[in-house]
């Protein structure tokens, strides 16, 4: 399984004012997200649960078509997209 390092800024909790003129502060956070692979577990929709080479290909398509996958599932979509283009050929038979 390989790890990816994140870095985004979160609020420091530093409410603004009613007036809105109080910015508040951003400090930097690293967070550790694991990058999908064909045996990982599709973390959620339909197939959820399901290793993600056994979801089907036109799934993620549709996925992509309506915007709707979130980073992790975006990722595994654009590093295995000639493997998925091959594999929704073969579904369509």
């Amino acid at each position: 399984m390989v790890r990816l390092k994140i870095l985004f800024l979160r609020a420091s909790g530093q409410e603004i004012s009613q007036s809105g003129k109080s910015v508040g502060y951003f400090r930097r956070k690293q967070i550790t997200m694991d990058k999908l692979t064909h045996t990982s577990k599709m973390p959620w929709g339909k197939f959820e649960g399901k290793r993600m080479i056994d979801v089907p290909a036109s799934y993620f398509f549709y996925l992509h078509t309506i915007n709707k996958m979130d980073r992790q599932v975006q990722q595994y979509f654009e590093d295995n997209q000639q493997f998925l283009k091959e594999e929704a050929k073969k579904e369509k038979r």
